[in-house]
């Protein structure tokens, strides 16, 4: 009885989100449009705005989730033999950001290209002259060019879709960001390998937005997570299916698998749980034209009509 019991609810277990941990290799990065005067610069030397935006973000191959932490003060002799620590500051941490390096060099140019806008290199300048001077740049615009910090980076986490046709995502939205330094990138003769650009990035703050979820209806439509799935559904994985045919042959499959696991002190119990879902009809409502009496003779009988 005691396997028994353990068998189905490791069954149950193994259906509840607490056994699905996150992967790390399901992400997305997005860039956007950059400032005015940021894009104005890449132009001149090459980038096109769209390619940014379409194509930027998908070359990252490896990113970190942005963190915080507080700066703490600490208090004495409130009370006596006992030192308080209070909160003043939130810092918000450097995130790194690595990307893969196109033919064209573009992943290069644009960071390159974007330090040298916030540093006020002139373009049209000789670098090597000795009268060649940098002036910066103001961070959040100044006569119209909408300064060097872009607010329209983000880093979304997702999971595949579950069996409920969910798919989990997080997303962090980086305020006044902008490229603090590019990291070597490094080349070698040997054995070909794709070439890698690490950027450390600085902003301001971040900020979460938490999407919810979405599942199927019975009906095929999408609805959150939140919204109209029964529990017991969602552990037999009956909620993303589309109609009664398909949910009670899930339920067979269940009580065929029970059954496989009967022994003597235990089969009558777990085999009569499953025969009574299989007999469930799934209709919430009359028919046209049935009485109570006949509704609660076919959902309690075994009656699978057709659904309203």
């Amino acid at each position: 009885m005691a396997s028994v019991i353990q068998d189905f609810k490791m069954d149950i277990l193994q259906r509840r989100e607490i056994s699905k941990l996150s992967l790390n290799n399901q992400f997305q990065v997005s860039i956007g449009s950059l400032p005015s005067g940021v894009q104005s610069y890449l132009n001149v030397i090459g980038v096109n705005w769209r390619w940014i935006a379409e194509n930027a973000g998908l070359m990252c191959n490896e990113a970190t989730l942005p963190t915080s932490s507080f700066a703490t003060a600490e208090v004495k002799d409130n009370y006596h033999g006992i030192n308080q620590q209070f909160a003043h500051n939130r810092i918000y941490v450097e995130s790194d950001f690595t990307f893969y390096i196109d033919q064209n060099y573009n992943m290069i140019k644009i960071f390159e290209g974007w330090m040298d806008y916030i540093s006020g290199d002139d373009i049209n300048g000789d670098p090597a002259s000795p009268t060649f001077f940098r002036r910066f740049n103001y961070p959040n615009g100044n006569g119209g060019t909408g300064g060097y910090k872009a607010s329209t980076m983000s880093i979304t986490k997702f999971e595949k879709n579950d069996n409920y046709g969910r798919r989990p995502s997080l997303t962090y939205v980086f305020h006044n960001m902008f490229p603090k330094s590019i990291i070597s990138i490094p080349v070698a003769y040997g054995a070909a390998d794709l070439t890698r650009v690490t950027v450390t990035f600085q902003y301001d703050r971040y900020y979460i937005e938490n999407t919810p979820a979405t599942s199927i209806k019975s009906n095929g439509e999408t609805q959150s997570s939140r919204y109209g799935i029964n529990p017991l559904d969602n552990v037999f994985g009956i909620a993303s299916l589309k109609n009664s045919t398909d949910r009670n042959k899930r339920l067979s499959d269940l009580r065929r698998k029970t059954e496989t696991r009967r022994n003597s002190t235990g089969s009558q119990v777990m085999g009569s749980i499953a025969s009574g879902l299989v007999n469930r009809s799934f209709r919430k409502g009359l028919f046209k034209n049935e009485t109570v009496a006949q509704f609660k003779a076919a959902t309690q009988g075994g009656s699978t009509g057709k659904d309203k």
